[in-house]
Order: structure tokens, then C-alpha cells, then sequence
């Protein structure tokens, strides 16, 4: 898998960025609306943990610019690994809001139910442990990201 430098700064003037350099030396960058760094944080996790290559970092590392995954349609061009990645860190944001975690047969249940609803054929279901493991390093690297100063920075490897 191509290694990606991630970094994130916190804006001077409210605007945060995203920024990454490829392993071949090549970049891409994006001004962060608020609350995208939670989902895109949320992606490093869930990508980290399950080894995920066609998803939000593993296509940026291949050349995709930020931008173009960003983009509303984005669904329409994904990959099926990057189309059930994206289902997954939406419920894993979803999980936050309410009481208590999923566990992974009710989270794999409603992940069912986002795949028929797009007709995505991926076979894949997580385990508690993989949940548990992401949680985890979403809350290290979010609680990172909240300590920042405007103009500090913070930097993630992925493909490691």
C-alpha cells in the first residue's frame, strides 16, 4: 500500500487544513468546513484499523486529490471498498450521538441496511474488537486535534 504523511493544522484565520505529501513526494490540500476533520479523523481510524486501501487515504495515497473525494457525488465514483468505508464512518459518527455503543452485531446489522440501500455488494462485517479499536483511535487523534492552537499542526502516517 502507498505511505501518505497526513497532516492537520489548525487555521489562523478559522480555516483548518488538510494536507498530505505521497510517498512519491506529490501533495494535495484542502481548506476544512467545520466539522469535516471529525469525519475525516473518523476515516483514519476506520481505515487504520481495518487495512483499508480504496478508501479516502488509500485513494489519495494513489494519486486522488482531496478535493474530488469531497465532492457530493463522490459516491458515484468510489470504489466498493471506499462506497462501504464511507457507510461505516457514517455510523460510526452516528454511534456518537447516542447513549451507548453499537455493538457489532446491531452495527453490522444497520450496515446491512446502508448496503441494500445502494445495491453495494461488499462482504465484509466488523467484529466488537474492531469497533472497540476504532473508537479508541478516534478519540487519540480527535482529543489531538481539539489541543491545537490556530497555526499548530498535527501529522499521521498511513500504509504503515
Amino acid at each position: 500500500m502507498p505511505k501518505l504523511n497526513v497532516q492537520f493544522t489548525r487555521g489562523k484565520d478559522k480555516k483548518d487544513v488538510l494536507s498530505v505529501v505521497r510517498e512519491d513526494g506529490s501533495r494535495s490540500w484542502q481548506h476544512q468546513t467545520a466539522g469535516i476533520p471529525a469525519h475525516v479523523l473518523t476515516h483514519f481510524a476506520v481505515e487504520s484499523t481495518l487495512g483499508l486501501r480504496n478508501a479516502f487515504y488509500g485513494l489519495v495515497a494513489q494519486g486522488w486529490d482531496i478535493t474530488r473525494l469531497t465532492d457530493r457525488d463522490v459516491r458515484a465514483i468510489l470504489p466498493p471498498e471506499g462506497l462501504w468505508t464511507e457507510f461505516v464512518v457514517g455510523l460510526v459518527q452516528t454511534e456518537r450521538l447516542s447513549t451507548e455503543p453499537f455493538s457489532a452485531a446491531d452495527f453490522n446489522d444497520l450496515l446491512e441496511k446502508e448496503k441494500e440501500n445502494f445495491s453495494l455488494k461488499y462482504d465484509r462485517q466488523l467484529t466488537d474488537d474492531e469497533l472497540f479499536r476504532i473508537r479508541q483511535i478516534f478519540l487519540e487523534k480527535y482529543s489531538e486535534w481539539r489541543t491545537l492552537k490556530p497555526g499548530e499542526s498535527m501529522s499521521m502516517n498511513f500504509g504503515d
